[in-house]
């Protein structure tokens, strides 16, 4: 709303909740979102979800993983991606390493993204900065998406 000109629109629209990123398109000026910790910087959420990957699975099937929560700080590009049928914001290492495929991208060392430190080989020894961003992302989701891993919903979903 900021681009259109709506510079009020915190006040004129309290329930929409989220930020003003315009700032990041002009040079200079101080991120939206600051922190004491400087690989979570100018957090940024981003959110997916394939409708289609919702399929009548017979039981014991495993689902697609076709749903992605991410967040992208001015270091780090951190993402899950996981099934619909997950529901609970994993809060664990063990959880989220179990029911999520990961993915890890340092953009100050890898701008074009291309060595996903979360691999499984390697995952053990990025733990640390998976869990801090993890954390960030759960934080945000709470804040911003309603504190649903699956904020959508569909036919048949509850």
């Amino acid at each position: 709303l900021a681009l259109a000109g709506v510079s009020d629109w915190k006040e004129r629209f309290p329930s929409l909740p989220g930020e003003d990123l315009s700032v990041v398109l002009r040079p200079g000026e101080p991120l939206p979102r600051t922190h004491s910790d400087p690989d979570l910087c100018g957090a940024t959420l981003f959110q997916f979800g394939n409708a289609r990957a919702i399929p009548d699975a017979a039981p014991g099937e495993k689902l697609p993983r076709g749903f992605m929560q991410a967040v992208v700080t001015q270091r780090w590009k951190f993402g899950r991606c996981f099934d619909g049928s997950v529901q609970g914001l994993p809060t664990t290492f063990a959880a989220l390493s179990t029911q999520c495929d990961l993915i890890l991208y340092d953009l100050r060392e890898d701008p074009d993204e291309t060595k996903n430190l979360a691999h499984p080989a390697v995952l053990d020894s990025v733990a640390e900065v998976v869990t801090k961003l993890n954390n960030l992302l759960n934080e945000l989701v709470e804040r911003e998406a309603c504190g649903q891993l699956v904020p959508w919903q569909f036919k048949g979903s509850s």
